[in-house]
């Protein structure tokens, strides 16, 4: 069956290998596109660079011919048109300059987009770009002046000097501008083919994988009906183990009820025989019969309630009770016991926990019991309190509303050691043995407090010895005690939801 797994798993590992393939084939796809405008783009970038730097060089040319023809020329009306025209082709000489260096959108002149080697290229190409032009913009405003024809020579020898040396450097630009658009464009036509060639591979393992995909596919189908035929069998299982679950359950329940009614009997008359004439032994061996025989029924109601609420036959009860009363009542009947070993009971209500509210006062009764009657068990000095507080948890009905109530039964005994936490609210567990032999029960009694709670909306939990074990609800910080601080003892908290209740008159 694991390898028949192993095969599916493999069948799911090639249909994520074939989705992964295909995306990443029209990814390249997509990419060789991009790498194609690319080439475009660049190539028509650098078409458009060697063109501006051609014309550079036209443009120097420009500047020699016009600023000869002003010297040589013996007409006025050339003279005039040729000035004109130097003023024209100095700047845009030194715009064409500017566009190539640092960039123009206007000449579609990228941004600061030369190479390291032609930004130096430029550099050596300063000095003799800064002569021509200061020699033609001095050319042109000494022109009109009476010394113009001494002056002028001087400036068109700076102009035709640094123009060789201009020419043959922006030769050089050209041809470094020239270079680099080939080998980014090789570059780019190199990483395109290694994409086509990375395409292709991927089409023919995917060609080579998708028989083995089909062949994974119809494994996992014969795989899945063996699974579904295997699910249908346990859910069948299941089913028979719940039912004979239930069955047992639902015998507990009754042997446990047909055993309880003699026990009752038996405890009823051992009572009546107490109230006849006995001489101190007799009397002595009744009270052992009878105390025997309440322990019993405390074993058989728990056997009887673990039995109903494990096949779903414990209904709770809504009854209007005094909550106050309630907590009375439960330390009443445990007043003796802890009289026997001179502890203190005591119990506070918080003033903001309602007084009247609507739940099954006989199990709240019943969880209150177990848990004080478990820490005055193993309390041997000090007290056992009750503390009660309680949260409104749903404010949109003002008549009724929803309060979450907190107790917290702390004792001063010898507390519970981290291993005992770890399985104190499973059925039929004990702290240890030993406290199994000196203290007895049947380990029920914190199971059934703990699903009683859950029936009623509530959680519960318990802190000894800086550990904590359960459900803790922290919702609320001050209902919660921090665990470090119990170093004493221990403390058993469980919540419950209740709704508030008006008032009980008091009878006079």
């Amino acid at each position: 069956m694991l390898k028949k797994l192993q095969n599916f798993s493999f069948a799911h590992y090639f249909a994520v290998f074939y989705i992964v393939g295909l995306s990443i084939v029209a990814s390249l796809f997509f990419t060789n596109i991009t790498l194609a405008k690319k080439i475009l783009k660049g190539q028509f970038q650098a078409s458009r660079v060697i063109n501006i730097a051609g014309r550079q060089r036209m443009l120097s040319q420009k500047l020699s011919k016009a600023s000869l023809a002003i010297n040589f020329s013996s007409k006025q009306e050339v003279k005039k048109q040729s000035q004109e025209e130097l003023k024209d082709v100095v700047q845009l000489f030194q715009l064409s300059h500017n566009g190539l260096q640092w960039g123009d959108s206007e000449l579609g002149l990228i941004d600061n987009n030369n190479s390291p080697i032609i930004k130096q290229m430029f550099l050596e190409l300063e000095e003799p770009y800064q002569a021509i032009v200061k020699a033609t913009e001095d050319l042109l405003v000494t022109i009109n002046s009476d010394s113009a024809q001494r002056n002028i020579s001087l400036f068109i020898e700076i102009i035709l000097e640094n123009e060789k040396i201009f020419l043959s450097k922006m030769d050089q630009i050209v041809f470094q501008y020239d270079y680099e658009a080939q080998k980014q464009a090789q570059q780019t036509r190199g990483i395109k083919n290694f994409l086509l060639i990375v395409v292709l591979l991927l089409l023919f393992l995917e060609g080579i994988h998708i028989q083995k995909l089909i062949e994974s596919q119809k494994q996992a189908t014969k795989i899945a009906t063996e699974l579904e035929e295997k699910n249908q069998q346990l859910d069948l299982a299941l089913k028979e183990a719940q039912s004979v679950a239930k069955l047992k359950s639902e015998f507990m329940a009754n042997i446990s009820h047909e055993i309880r009614t003699p026990m009752n009997g038996l405890i009823g008359m051992t009572n009546v025989l107490l109230e006849t004439t006995l001489d101190p032994k007799q009397r002595n061996f009744i009270e052992i019969i009878l105390e025997s025989g309440e322990n019993l029924m405390v074993i058989i109601n728990d056997i009887l309630d673990f039995s109903k609420i494990n096949a779903n036959k414990l209904e709770l009860e809504n009854q209007v009770f005094n909550l106050r009363e309630c907590v009375i009542s439960c330390l009443d009947l445990l007043a003796s016991q802890a009289t026997d070993k001179e502890l203190d009971l005591l119990y506070t209500i918080d003033d903001s926990t309602p007084e009247i509210i609507i739940a099954d006062v006989t199990r709240l009764r019943q969880i209150v019991i177990n848990l004080v009657s478990n820490a005055v068990k193993f309390t041997n000095s000090g007290e056992v309190a009750i503390i009660v507080t309680s949260e409104e948890i749903n404010s949109n009905n003002y008549q009724s509303p929803t309060h979450q109530i907190h107790f917290a039964i702390k004792d001063t005994g010898i507390g519970i050691s981290p291993e005992g936490l770890k399985t104190l609210f499973q059925p039929f567990s004990q702290v240890d043995s030993s406290i199994n032999r000196k203290y007895g029960g049947t380990g029920l009694g914190l199971a059934i407090s703990k699903q009683l709670c859950e029936m009623m909306g509530g959680q519960i939990w318990v802190e000894s010895r800086g550990h904590v074990a359960g459900n803790p609800v922290i919702t609320n910080q001050k209902n919660l005690v921090c665990a470090n601080s119990v170093t004493v003892g221990s403390t058993f908290h469980f919540t419950v939801l209740t709704k508030t209740a008006p008032s009980i008159p008091k009878l006079d």
